[in-house]
């Protein structure tokens, strides 16, 4: 075969048939079908934005507490206030700006201890509360994690360890009142000795130890600087400090935005004010399921938010494209940040910090060992705790990240195509089950059924008439160009007898021009032509309009024509000769079988 040829049929479309069925009910169904996975796709496309690659990006959080203007201004404030001056104050930076703080009533004993006390359990009451006038850089620490600790209250216990000359059953003194380092009282401050109980006996070691609770001034006006950066694994977005909103989780308002490259500033004021706590208020009355009840007195109340401390979980999410599920547009590529702050009730503490204390007179002892040092016994020693309540910040990273995938976009609409097709297979169903009769006729048209024996006969029905219309021609040995296109004109055109057609009206639309049919006559030659055929399926090419002038049909090629389609002449004759000439299948037994 042409290599021509073979091109052709290599490259030759090959498309289904389809059976349209005017019901309008399966019209109307197939729209609705179709309607809703158009809808699927755009919104996948659109508000899903499935045509993106996603991957949580890796963070990086670094912070530092500073002291501000309004830090050091509300600190000289509680160091000059009366409980008589009011509840709050305002002090104004440099830049003009004035901002309103609650005081603490740190001149009157009584009361600042009434307002704060708590007691938490054995050890840990927390009362004789007095104010603080601590630096930030005493008030804040921070982690490598990312996370940020600022102090609200310092629970500070002293002990005073000392050893009894007389062993075991020596009897410790009810205080530190007659005890002395040399020449000096055991505990003293600015000059005035003060008194300290025994609190507990081990072996021949009496523990002395006073407990004070600290409520530093002006924590909430400590700021926060918070600078971030942010990678994926793909390496496609990389960046330092994008832009960032500041919202409470769950919430869609932007409390504060920062722009690209700016570090995140906050107070812990505006932290607070973000998560709707108040530092002077009750566990209880910001979470009424909160059940962190102390002992005692305190057994049915909860402590203090300055008292007792709380978790701020800050996460720092990275998006592009809107990716945050706010906004269903599609927003741009470059990345920026959400800042999201949930609050978190509970006992807050940077647990203790236990620091040895050397003697007013004498080398250093030794604070864990029991046995005996230089002298024959240990040295006595002090040692304090200092145990920080307070906010901690708990800065995190992650969020999503995406970049446009073509491969991702296409899936999206191939699902879409094939979900069409789905469709319109659930349309057929309806159709060849649901309407009855109509059903069945449906079916039939859709599936077409072979029957091997009555396809064969039909294309010998088809063959006898065919040649039955060839002798009615008039020609005994072929039809040319001319002959067929009198047939044809017969078949199509307005009748010219006039007495046999004068009530016939024609279409003008509907009949064929001389030269219409005389064209429809050479295809009829190119495609019935042996010759024609053959030259066709070598080359692929067709005869020309000179060439078909010249050619005829026959009777042979006029029935082959008549009866082209699954069924040809060669394919008859093979099955023929593979079931036998002269047999024929029966499934009815004979008569002789039969008796």
């Amino acid at each position: 075969m042409h290599l021509r040829a073979l091109a052709i049929d290599a490259l030759g479309l090959v498309a289904p048939r389809s059976v349209a069925i005017q019901d309008w009910r399966l019209l109307i169904l197939l729209q609705a079908l179709r309607g809703l996975v158009a809808f699927y796709v755009l919104y996948s496309l659109i508000n899903g934005k499935t045509y993106l690659q996603q991957e949580v990006p890796h963070g990086t959080i670094s912070n530092i507490g500073t002291s501000t203007e309004y830090f050091d201004g509300l600190v000289d404030k509680h160091a000059f206030h009366a409980p008589s001056d009011g509840a709050t104050t305002t002090v104004t930076a440099s830049n003009g700006v004035s901002r309103t703080f609650d005081l603490m009533p740190c001149s009157d004993a009584t009361a600042i201890d009434a307002a704060y006390k708590f007691n938490r359990s054995f050890g840990f009451e927390f009362d004789h509360l007095m104010c603080a006038f601590l630096d930030s850089d005493e008030l804040v620490r921070e982690f490598p994690s990312g996370g940020i600790f600022v102090t609200t209250h310092v629970y500070y216990k002293l002990v005073y360890r000392n050893y009894l000359s007389g062993g075991s059953a020596a009897t410790c003194a009810a205080d530190t009142s007659g005890l002395t380092v040399g020449s000096n009282p055991i505990f003293t401050n600015e000059g005035v000795s003060y008194t300290v109980p025994l609190r507990k006996k081990l072996g021949d070691v009496c523990y002395y130890s006073k407990e004070f609770s600290y409520l530093p001034v002006a924590p909430e006006a400590i700021e926060i600087r918070i600078d971030h950066t942010y990678d994926t694994a793909s390496g496609v977005k990389a960046g330092t400090n994008p832009p960032v909103y500041v919202r409470r989780a769950g919430s869609d308002v932007d409390i504060k935005t920062f722009a690209a490259g700016e570090s995140v500033r906050l107070t812990v004021e505006e932290i607070l004010e973000a998560v709707g706590v108040d530092l002077d208020k009750r566990y209880a009355e910001i979470d009424s399921v909160n059940e962190l009840f102390g002992q005692g007195v305190d057994a049915a109340n909860t402590p203090k938010i300055r008292t007792g401390g709380m978790r701020v979980i800050a996460k720092m999410l990275y998006y592009n494209y809107n990716l945050d599920g706010k906004r269903s547009a599609t927003g741009s590529h470059e990345p920026y940040a959400v800042l999201e702050l949930t609050p978190r009730l509970a006992w807050t503490t940077l647990g203790q910090d236990v620091t040895h204390r050397v003697p007013i007179e004498g080398e250093l002892a030794e604070p864990v060992s029991f046995g005996s040092g230089n002298s024959g016994r240990p040295k006595d020693n002090y040692y304090s705790d200092w145990e920080r309540y307070g906010i901690y910040v708990e800065v995190s990273s992650a969020g999503i990240i995406a970049t446009f995938n073509l491969v991702y976009f296409v899936n999206v609409l191939v699902s879409g195509l094939v979900l069409f097709g789905v469709s319109q297979i659930l349309c057929i169903l309806m159709a060849t089950t649901c309407f009855g009769a109509r059903s069945k006729m449906y079916s039939r048209m859709l599936y077409e059924r072979t029957h091997f024996e009555r396809n064969i006969a039909a294309y010998g029905v088809q063959a006898i008439i065919a040649a039955q219309i060839f002798k009615n021609s008039g020609k005994t040995d072929a039809l040319t160009v001319d002959d067929l296109t009198d047939l044809l004109e017969s078949a199509f055109s307005q009748s010219k007898d006039a007495e046999k057609g004068a009530n016939v009206v024609v279409d003008a639309k509907r009949a064929f021009s001389r030269d219409e049919l005389k064209q429809m006559a050479y295809y009829i030659i190119r495609s019935g032509n042996f010759e024609a055929v053959e030259k066709y399926k070598e080359k692929r090419l067709h005869l020309g309009v000179d060439e078909v002038h010249d050619k005829t049909i026959n009777m042979n090629e006029f029935i082959d024509l008549a009866t082209s389609g699954a069924i040809d002449v060669p394919l008859v004759k093979s099955i023929i000769h593979s079931n036998g000439v002269g047999q024929i299948e029966d499934s009815t037994p004979s008569p002789a079988a039969a008796a």
